[in-house]
């Protein structure tokens, strides 16, 4: 008879006779099935431990429904196994380790080797159709029987709208030094403009005392006129 699963496995005092697939259970049908691979580190081999060399890229920030690739490079003399975890909360996970949370994203598999470096693997983390969801810290985690290593990598997965926002910002940096170079530009015209006005308002007062000068001389003129005629 099969027992429906509890919300969380313990398992104590845990050795190698622990490895295996568990699965959890209810109303006859499988929810999810774990692998455990329990490793003795007493029992010492002759292999350098495992080291995680780099996880590629370290910080993606992408769009809504975009997709994004993370690549994970071991190096082992031996074949390791990889996990892939997102760091998740007391809500919903599959691990806690260390007093953090985690989903585990992938069943183990076996990294493939990496042609032209020498005990040099790799393993690969798609994320299609990315959604604001999946923004969060991914972890790489490689395990053989010389030891585990491990190493993070940052999602931020953004709307349209903010994604462009530092576009804008980037084209108003643009605008100030056209604003500043139109500065003097607008100082030149208004004072050219002023000094046009200025020439043409002494252009008339010219055209004025001119006008007045020939009407005075017009008026004497005729005066002289007339004392000549009257002697």
């Amino acid at each position: 008879m099969r027992h429906k699963c509890s919300v969380n496995l313990h398992l104590h005092d845990v050795n190698t006779s622990y490895s295996g697939l568990y699965r959890c259970i209810t109303d006859d049908r499988v929810i999810k099935t774990y692998e455990v691979i329990v490793v003795d580190r007493n029992n010492k081999t002759n292999y350098p431990p495992t080291e995680l060399l780099d996880v590629i890229p370290p910080n993606a920030t992408i769009e809504i429904n975009m997709r994004v690739i993370i690549q994970c490079r071991v190096y082992s003399q031996l074949p390791p196994t990889i996990w892939w975890f997102k760091e998740s909360d007391a809500t919903n996970y599959d691990i806690k380790f260390s007093g953090k949370y985690y989903l585990q994203i992938n069943k183990s598999v076996s990294a493939y080797s990496v042609p032209h470096e020498s005990n040099v693997y790799l393993s690969k983390l798609y994320i299609y159709h990315a959604k604001e969801v999946d923004s969060g810290k991914y972890v790489c985690f490689a395990l053989t029987d010389s030891g585990t290593a491990q190493k993070d990598a940052t999602v931020n997965v953004i709307s349209t709208e903010k994604y462009w926002e530092p576009q804008s910002s980037f084209v108003l940096l643009f605008l100030i030094p056209i604003i500043f170079a139109l500065i003097p530009i607008t100082i030149w015209l208004c004072y050219y403009r002023k000094k046009r006005k200025n020439n043409q308002e002494v252009a008339r007062r010219r055209y004025q005392n001119s006008s007045m000068v020939r009407l005075i001389l017009s008026q004497r003129i005729v005066a002289l006129t007339n004392d000549n005629t009257i002697v």
